[in-house]
């Protein structure tokens, strides 16, 4: 996570494999707590202002691609039981995909405009696609329930433009709506095929639910305004296209117990992806943004993939608070792994945990740079939090046992090399105004590092020959 913000990433809890990539802001990113007990990969959130992640449950897969914004984009939890995948918002205005909940599979691809853009829960049964508002008013899409198959294409209209539900037994294709005025087009409820194709506008539209059972797919929403797509609930497959938008894109929560695909928002405002729940596979992926973005909670209990952390255990990426640079790189473990908060306002880096048992990344303030780098264990992991107004570089934690590195404070730089262990190593809290570097310690017993008080520009290095001693 690179950022110049605020970061914050909060945990996520996983039985499987979780990966979550590196996200890129030069604002504010927090990752809220992502439960799973399959795999999550998040991948990398470029923004230059706020991002959230908050937890993403889910029982089956879910990957969080790059969320690209100029303004504040959040993501709130997806909860499905099947697979989603969140492509990349990339916006200019504000984003937030609220939570998706379905039963069979969702992908909500990028969503681009100038104006605002919400995209509340799809609820379905069946497929659903939610392809790009394009609009330079304001669009709502409402929540879409069919039992069969859903197509939404996009709205382009210059005025407003309301879509509400649409309720069919058989086959309903809404073909494009072209307003200079005010457009509205009620509920489609379906237990076959809905496609309801684009609408262009210049002013607001909104889509109303859809309840589906079987396949929905709402096509591109091309705006410049503002546009909100209200909640999808399927228990099929549910894919929503890209969302292009200068303004404020809301893209709320998806219920799923399939496969649900969120794709590419990009925006230069705010961004707002709310929970996806799932019980299948859940893939968000990757938020772009130079903005604000928000990703909240993924809960699953299938596979989930939020930038690279893999883990058949328990993963928690808890809030990183940055104004400089965040990257979380991957982190694998097959045991539990909670990264904690991380608050710097310089450069903050975790790179990838390996681990079979449970790790503890706790929060790292710093206004420098932060680089936690990869922590390799088979047993237990915590890093408690380095507070540090300089630079911090966390390396590889290798371990079979236990292992948790406390607080480091520092207004210098601070970099902990590896530690390697077959049993339990305790690093306590180093407080440093100048640079310190705790090399790779080897110990095949118990190793406790309590707090060590360094003046600027002092080193500390620790052998591994002297380590595998203590």
């Amino acid at each position: 996570m690179r950022n110049t913000g605020t970061v914050r990433a909060l945990p996520m809890r996983n039985t499987g494999t979780v990966r979550v990539l590196p996200m890129r802001n030069t604002g504010t990113v927090r990752a809220l707590p992502m439960r799973i007990t399959g795999a999550v990969r998040a991948l990398p959130m470029c923004i230059a202002g706020t991002v959230r992640a908050l937890p993403m449950r889910n029982t089956g897969t879910v990957r969080a691609l790059p969320m690209r914004n100029t303004g504040t984009v959040r993501a709130l939890p997806m909860r499905i039981t099947g697979a989603v995948r969140a492509l990349p918002m990339c916006i200019t205005g504000t984003v937030r995909a609220l939570p998706m909940r379905n039963t069979g599979t969702v992908r909500a691809l990028p969503m681009r405009n100038t104006g605002t853009v919400r995209a509340l829960p799809m609820r379905n049964t069946g497929t659903v696609r939610a392809l790009p508002m394009r609009n330079t008013g304001t669009v709502r899409a409402l929540p879409m329930r069919n039992t069969g198959t859903d197509r939404a294409l996009p709205m382009r209209n210059t005025g407003t433009v309301r879509a509400l539900p649409m309720r069919n037994t058989g086959a309903v294709r809404a073909l494009p709506m072209s307003n200079t005025g005010t457009v509205r087009a009620l509920p489609m409820r379906n237990t076959g095929t809905v496609r309801a194709l684009p609408m262009r506008n210049t002013g607001t539209v909104r889509a109303l639910p859809m309840r589906n059972t079987g396949a929905v797919r709402a096509l591109p929403m091309c705006i410049t305004g503002a546009v909100r797509a209200l909640p999808m609930r399927n228990t099929g497959a549910v894919r929503a296209l890209p969302m292009s938008n200068t303004g404020t894109v809301r893209a709320l929560p998806m219920r799923n117990t399939g496969t649900v695909r969120a794709l590419p928002m990009r925006n230069t405002g705010t961004v707002r992806a709310l929970p996806m729940r799932n019980t299948g596979a859940v893939r968000a992926l990757p938020m772009c943004i130079i903005g604000a973005v928000r990703a909240l909670p993924m809960r699953n209990t299938g596979t989930v993939r939020a930038l690279p952390m893999c883990n058949n255990g328990t993963v928690r990426a808890l809030s990183m608070c940055n104004n400089g640079t965040v990257r979380a790189l991957p982190m694998r473990i097959t045991g539990a792994v909670r990264a904690l908060p991380m608050r710097n306002t310089g450069t903050v880096r975790a790179l990838p945990m390996c681990n079979t048992g449970t790790v503890r990344a706790l929060p790292m303030s710093n206004t420098g740079t932060v680089r936690a780098l990869p922590m390799s264990n088979t047993g237990t992991v915590r890093a408690l939090p380095m507070c540090n107004t300089g630079t911090v570089r966390a390396l590889p934690m290798c371990n079979t046992g236990t292992v948790r590195a406390l607080p480091m404070c520092n207004t210098g730089t601070v970099r902990a090399l590896p530690m390697r262990n077959t049993g339990t190593v305790r690093a306590l809290p180093m407080s440093n105004t100048g640079t310190v570097r705790a090399l790779p310690m080897r110990n095949t017993g118990a190793v406790r590092a309590f707090c060590c008080n360094w003046e600027i520009s002092m080193v500390f290095t620790i052998s591994c020959s002297k380590l595998g001693k203590m």
